[in-house]
């Protein structure tokens, strides 16, 4: 179920530790699974706020703004 709502969900999460768990090039495992501030929030006062979505990510990702 989706949280306390009456949707049921597929469980995607299964999908991509499955995709992750397959992928053998050290490389791209070292990669991260996220890759821009959508997947990580929905807040549209961060998402229309460039310099915040930027550092956000940045922090996420453990890179620098």
């Amino acid at each position: 179920g989706f949280h306390d709502r009456p949707f049921q969900v597929i469980g995607g999460d299964r999908f991509a530790e499955a995709l992750m768990a397959s992928v053998s090039d050290p490389v791209i495992r070292g990669l991260p699974v996220a890759g821009c501030v959508d997947q990580l929030s929905d807040s549209v006062d961060l998402l229309t706020a460039p310099g915040r979505a930027r550092a956000v990510t940045a922090a996420a990702l453990g890179l620098t703004a």
